[in-house]
């Protein structure tokens, strides 16, 4: 006689893990803007994933200007066929001559969008009305 079991442990299935951030296929750019004798510079990268674009700044640097703390950095990406966002740095990036770090994560819906364009706007503080410079770029995504 055949015996046919009662009952079947359900089959257990693996949580699903998270990517590494490192195995995520991130791009990324460097904006370079110079007014008069005063250089900024941003790194920013961005990830694709669905509808949405998330857009990381990492670094800063500004042409060391002595006792002057009070450069801006304004950026917007707009993506064509979704929405748009804004980011204005405090009024406090230190213009040191070196590598600062500035971290922030934002997310954008980008719905069909094939791509985006990232405008950055680069504020010294020179002590008197400050100049700027506006530095655009497209990317497909």
């Amino acid at each position: 006689m055949k015996k046919t079991p009662t009952s079947q442990a359900p089959a257990q299935s693996k949580p699903e893990s998270k990517p590494d951030e490192r195995a995520l296929s991130w791009a990324g750019d460097e904006f370079v803007g110079t007014v008069g004798r005063h250089t900024g510079r941003l790194q920013m990268r961005w990830l694709r994933t669905g509808n949405t674009l998330t857009i990381q700044t990492l670094a800063y640097w500004f042409t060391y200007v002595r006792d002057r703390d009070h450069a801006n950095i304004n950026i917007t990406v707009k993506a064509n066929a979704g929405g748009e966002y804004k980011l204005n740095s405090p009024d406090e990036m230190q213009q040191r001559g070196l590598w600062i770090t500035w971290d922030t994560n934002k997310t954008l819906t980008v719905g069909n969008s094939t791509q985006f364009s990232a405008n950055i706007e680069f504020i010294p503080d020179t002590g008197g009305i400050d100049d700027r410079v506006n530095v655009s770029k497209t990317y497909a995504i």
